[in-house]
């Protein structure tokens, strides 16, 4: 709450160690006060939580969100985002380089199991 900040990253170890919360793209060239808000451990759950303590003491416009495949948690962060008024405009991106990178990193990890 202190920080206030306009753009956020939420998610696991993934996110909290894949996403640079500094990078031009993310904060519109430096414009949007930024911070990764990721937890290693987190759940889809906890990172929905984290959202909504987000979006309700700070000026959010922008959320990298990772979708954790639990229950319905991607429904119910959608569904929290829709209702946030603080936000212009929500998308939902998935990027093909990121989802391969991601099956490329567990199939390496089990393999070394």
């Amino acid at each position: 709450m202190r920080e206030q900040p306009e753009a956020i990253i939420l998610g696991n170890s993934f996110s909290e160690i894949g996403f640079d919360p500094a990078n031009l793209s993310f904060t519109d060239n430096g414009q949007l006060k930024s911070m990764n808000f990721a937890m290693a451990g987190s759940s889809g759950k906890c990172s929905c939580v984290r959202l909504n303590l987000a979006v309700t003491h700070a000026p959010i416009k922008r959320a990298l969100i990772q979708i954790i495949p639990e229950d319905s948690m991607p429904v119910r962060i959608v569904q929290r985002l829709s209702l946030c008024q603080k936000m212009s405009v929500g998308k939902l991106l998935l990027s093909a380089l990121a989802l391969k990178s991601s099956v490329e990193t567990v199939l390496g990890k089990k393999k070394k199991s």
